[in-house]
C-alpha cells in the first residue's frame, strides 16, 4: 500500500472514529478519503471502505474492552455477542456501505470539479 494511500485511509478513519455521533459522519468520511485519493470512482470506493473496515476494527476493539466484565458475569457467547457480535452487525451500514458509496463520490467530485 503506497504513503499517500496511508494517509488518505487514516483521514477518514480519524473522522470516523472521532465524530461517530454526528449523522452522515460515514459518508463524510469516505468522501473525504476518496476526494484525496483518486479522481477515479472504484479507487475512491476502496479507500473509502478501508478507512471504515480500520474503523470498525477500532470500534470492535474497544467494544470488546469495554464488556470485558461481560464475560465473568454472563459468560462467554453473550460476551462475544455483546463485544462483537452486536457491533460488527450494526457497524456493517455505517462503517463499510456509507463509505464506499462516499468515496466513490468524493472521487467523482474531484474529477469533475479538477481543472485539465
Amino acid at each position: 500500500m503506497k504513503r499517500k494511500t496511508l494517509l488518505n485511509a487514516s483521514i477518514g478513519t480519524l473522522i470516523l472514529v472521532t465524530t461517530p455521533s454526528f449523522p452522515s459522519v460515514s459518508l463524510l468520511a469516505g468522501g473525504m478519503a476518496g476526494y484525496l485519493e483518486s479522481k477515479t470512482p472504484r479507487v475512491g470506493a476502496r479507500i473509502g471502505t478501508i478507512a471504515g473496515a480500520v474503523a470498525l476494527a477500532v470500534v470492535l476493539i474497544s467494544s470488546m474492552l469495554r464488556e470485558i466484565l461481560a464475560a465473568f458475569d454472563h459468560g462467554i457467547a453473550h460476551y462475544l455477542w455483546v463485544g462483537l457480535g452486536s457491533p460488527a452487525t450494526n457497524g456493517i451500514l455505517s462503517f463499510i456501505v456509507w463509505p464506499l458509496l462516499g468515496g466513490a463520490i468524493g472521487a467523482y467530485i474531484r474529477s469533475e470539479t479538477a481543472s485539465n
